[in-house]
């Protein structure tokens, strides 16, 4: 039997270019080379925020991966690094991707 929740479960949004322009050969945070994933900065379905946005996708390798899902990496750290690469500055990306 299964459990009804008590909300609307949110869609994931896929968008399969920006998840493949957002992958890079090397970690954005530490620079390793090997084992890149892309991460969301605000995870997918939360607040009905976290799409797939290259202002809230970041290369890192597993190991930063790991240590971004666990918050052992903090999210301004992740805003700070994208605000440099795109160009933007942090209250841009903030609000772009609808982090209050």
């Amino acid at each position: 039997m299964t459990e009804e929740l008590p909300f609307p479960k949110p869609k994931r949004i896929r968008d399969k270019k920006a998840i493949r322009e957002a992958r890079k050969p090397w970690c954005e945070l530490c620079g390793r080379t090997n084992w890149i994933e892309v991460h969301h900065i605000v995870a997918i379905g939360f607040a009905q925020r976290g799409h797939d946005l290259k202002e809230n996708l970041i290369a890192l390798c597993t190991e930063c991966h790991d240590l971004a899902q666990e918050g052992k990496i903090s999210r301004v750290q992740l805003i700070n690094l994208v605000a440099v690469r795109e160009k933007k500055t942090e209250e841009e990306i903030w609000e772009l991707i609808r982090v209050y």
